[in-house]
């Protein structure tokens, strides 16, 4: 079966309450989801407006460090690597 499409990307962050700030007040994400889950951890997940494809901003993954994700498309305050761009004109 082929993947057609990406619900959700785990962005690795050092602090969520700012990560969701920038995502949502800066790019304009909307906020979809701020929930606790499990006793010291939260879900956040921000979408930009009318996209399926949606980000959860994570800092429980050891192996998943703040600035460690690098092949996505945009730039954010722990320096996870991506580019704006423009989609092609249909």
């Amino acid at each position: 079966m082929p993947i057609n499409s990406f619900e959700i990307i785990s962005v690795p962050v050092a602090d969520q309450q700012h990560a969701m700030q920038f995502y949502r007040d800066v790019l304009g994400f909307d906020l979809l989801r701020k929930e606790p889950m499990g006793p010291s951890a939260k879900w956040i997940q921000l979408a930009p407006k009318g996209c399926a494809t949606t980000i959860a901003l994570v800092t429980w993954f050891d192996a998943m460090r703040p600035g460690g994700l690098q092949d996505a498309m945009f730039s954010d305050p722990d320096g996870n690597g991506r580019i704006l761009r423009q989609p092609p004109a249909s």
